[in-house]
């Protein structure tokens, strides 16, 4: 684990931040930074000391699903109403200005890829 700062932060040390980031703030500001700085720092190193085992799986999906709580179901797919036929234009510049069913319905016929709408 990191070792927990022992020496506080200081308007000298918010000043070097200054620099680096090339900003600049009065003294005031400054001194009213630090109470917040200290703040942060903390909640940073409670995060950091928080044993983490192996068997805990990465962080890959976010999910704002609260626990507990009973989601209704969705629908996985949503019908789509027939289009008319689309026929690629001879610039395809045009396509610009097609919706996105149109531009669905070319790719689906295969008039053009996905890499030509990029």
């Amino acid at each position: 684990m990191p070792e927990e700062q022992t020496n506080p932060i200081t308007t000298e040390h918010v000043a070097n931040a200054e620099h680096l980031l090339g900003i600049d703030f009065t003294p005031e500001e400054r001194q009213q930074m630090l109470a917040n700085l200290e703040n942060r720092l903390s909640n940073y190193q409670a995060i950091r000391n928080t044993p983490l085992d192996n068997s805990v799986p990465m962080a890959l999906q976010f999910s704002v699903a609260i626990d507990d709580v009973a989601t209704a179901d969705v629908p996985r797919s949503y019908p789509m109403s027939a289009q008319p036929p689309v026929t690629r234009p001879d610039n395809l510049e045009d396509v610009a200005f097609y919706t996105v069913t149109q531009l669905a319905e070319l790719v689906r016929t295969r008039q053009v890829t996905s890499i030509e709408l990029t």
